[in-house]
C-alpha cells in the first residue's frame, strides 16, 4: 500500500511529541505508525499526509522545536489504526534532549488538590514538565535510559503511562507517593519551615544539583552563610513566593514579568528601586538583584508553608562546582548546611540556575543552565567542531552530525573537578 515516511530531527523527545502525533494522527483517520530513534522522529503514513502535515506546521507540540522535516513516498503493510512504537537504537546519534522543565499549570493545580493522589507529592510530573537533561543517561530518551528505571511503576502510574490520551502518556519520570522518588527526611515539609524560621542554612537537592538557603530576610542568616560559603562580595540569588514581593522592591518591564514567569524560570537581574534590611547583605554595593520564582513541584510546597524569600544559592565553595550527589553533600557541606534536605532521585547531570537579563527590550542569557541549555540548532558543516569559553563560568559548545550543542554552565577552571567535570561532558556529547 502507498503511504508516506517522514523524518523529523530538533527537539522532538521528551516534549510529548509521539503522542502529539497519535492524537493528530487519530483524529485525521490516518493509520500508521511513529518511533523515537537516534536521530529523530520517524513516522509512517496512510492517507493524505497533507493534512498531517499542515497541523505539523500551524499547531505543534509546544515544548517542541522542528529543525528539518524530510518526507518520501513508500511502501506500507495495511494497517487499520494508528499505533506508537517502541524506540529503537538505530540511526545516526544526531538527537538532542530538551532541557528541564519548569512545574506547568495543570500539575500544579493538581500538586494543590487534596482529591489527587499526587496531592503535595514533590515530584509530580507530565509529558510538559519537570526534568529531563537532568536525568538522561542515554539516547533515546526512554524511562530505561533514565535514572528513573530504579522506580518501578505501580499499576495507576503504569495505566496513565500507556494511555496515549494521557497527559502522561510516556512522561518518562511519571511517578508518585506510591512508586516514585522520595524526599528525606519523611517529614521534610516540617523540618524545612522550622528550620528556614529558625535562622538555619538548609541544603536542598532540587532537580539540577543542591543548593543552599536560608531566610533572606534575616540578617545573621545571610551573614553566616556568606561567611561559612566563603562568599566575601558576591551577590546571592534569591528565590520569592510571587511577582507582587518582587514588584515591592525592584522594577519590573513587561519583558523582565515574561522571562520570570517563562517556562524557563531563570534568575533574573533586576533594578532596584527599594532598599530593604538585608539587601546590603545580598548584593553588596549593587543597584540590581537576581530574582526567581519557584520551578519545581519542591519549591512550590516550600513556599506555601514559608512564603516569604529566600536565599537559593549553589551548594558549593566558592570556585567549586555545584554538588549533585546525596553523599558528596554530607561530606563537603557539613561545614556549610545546619540541615540536609535530600531525595533518592540520582542526578544524573548537574545542571545550574540560569541567568538573564532584559536590555533594551532583548532577553541576554549571562548564564546558560537550567530550563535553557541544552540548546541545539542545526549547522551547515560535517566537522566535528569544539568550542570552549574562558577560564570562568566555562561552558562549550559542540558541532557534531550537523547540530551545534551549547552545554549548560559548568564553572571556573581554576578547579581541577571542574576540569575533569568539563572532559566528561564533553566526552559524552561526542559519544
Amino acid at each position: 500500500m502507498k503511504g508516506t515516511a517522514i523524518h523529523i530531527t530538533g527537539i522532538v523527545q521528551g516534549v510529548g511529541f509521539r503522542p502529539w502525533v497519535w492524537r493528530t494522527a487519530t483524529r485525521l483517520g490516518l493509520n500508521g505508525t511513529v518511533l523515537n530513534s537516534f536521530d529523530g522522529v520517524h513516522i509512517e503514513l496512510q492517507g493524505n499526509a497533507e493534512s498531517f502535515l499542515l497541523a505539523l506546521e500551524n499547531d505543534p507540540p509546544p515544548l517542541s522545536r522542528i529543525d528539518t522535516i524530510e518526507t518520501r513516498a513508500t511502501e506500507l503493510e495495511p494497517m487499520d489504526h494508528f499505533e506508537i512504537l517502541a524506540s529503537t537504537g538505530e540511526g545516526e546519534a544526531m538527537q538532542r534532549i530538551s532541557p528541564d522543565i519548569s512545574i506547568c499549570e495543570d500539575c500544579r493545580r493538581e500538586l494543590s488538590d487534596p482529591a489527587n493522589r499526587r496531592f503535595r507529592y514533590p515530584f509530580i510530573n507530565c509529558i510538559n514538565c519537570g526534568p529531563r537533561f537532568s536525568i538522561i543517561e542515554n539516547l533515546p530518551y526512554d524511562r530505561p535510559n533514565t535514572s528513573m528505571q530504579a522506580f518501578a511503576m505501580c499499576p495507576a502510574c503504569a495505566s496513565e503511562y500507556a494511555d496515549p490520551a494521557d497527559r502522561r502518556y510516556h512522561a518518562q519520570p511519571i511517578a508518585c507517593p506510591v512508586c516514585g522518588p522520595q524526599m528525606m527526611p519523611e517529614n521534610w515539609e516540617d523540618v524545612w519551615v522550622t528550620s528556614i524560621r529558625q535562622g538555619k542554612i538548609i541544603a536542598v537537592k532540587g532537580i539540577g544539583g543542591f543548593h543552599l538557603a536560608c531566610d533572606a530576610l534575616n540578617p545573621e542568616a545571610v551573614a553566616r552563610l556568606r561567611k561559612r560559603k566563603g562568599r566575601e562580595s558576591k551577590p546571592f540569588a534569591l528565590m520569592v513566593p510571587n511577582l507582587d514581593w518582587v514588584r515591592t522592591v525592584c522594577s519590573v518591564s513587561l519583558e523582565e514579568e515574561r522571562l520570570l514567569t517563562s517556562r524557563e524560570r531563570p534568575v533574573v537581574l533586576l533594578k532596584l528601586r527599594k532598599r530593604f534590611e538585608t539587601v546590603e547583605d545580598i548584593a553588596p554595593g549593587l543597584n540590581t538583584l537576581g530574582v526567581m520564582l519557584p520551578y519545581s513541584p519542591m519549591h512550590e510546597i516550600m513556599f506555601d508553608r514559608f512564603p516569604n524569600p529566600v536565599i537559593m544559592t549553589s551548594a558549593n565553595y566558592t570556585s567549586e562546582p555545584m554538588i549533585h550527589l546525596n553523599e558528596q553533600a554530607e561530606k563537603k557541606l557539613s561545614g556549610i548546611a545546619d540541615v540536609f534536605l535530600m531525595h533518592n532521585r540520582p542526578i544524573v547531570n548537574r545542571c545550574d540556575d540560569p541567568v538573564c537579563a532584559v536590555h533594551e527590550r532583548q532577553t541576554i542569557v549571562l548564564r546558560p543552565g537550567r530550563g535553557i541549555a541544552p540548546v541545539s540548532m542545526p549547522v551547515d558543516t560535517d566537522q566535528c567542531i569544539l568550542a570552549f569559553g574562558a577560564d570562568m563560568k566555562n561552558t562549550f559548545a559542540l558541532a557534531h552530525h550537523g547540530q551545534l550543542t551549547l552545554h549548560p554552565y559548568i564553572g571556573d577552571l581554576e578547579n581541577p573537578e571542574t576540569q575533569m567535570i568539563l572532559e566528561d561532558a564533553v566526552q559524552r556529547e561526542l559519544d
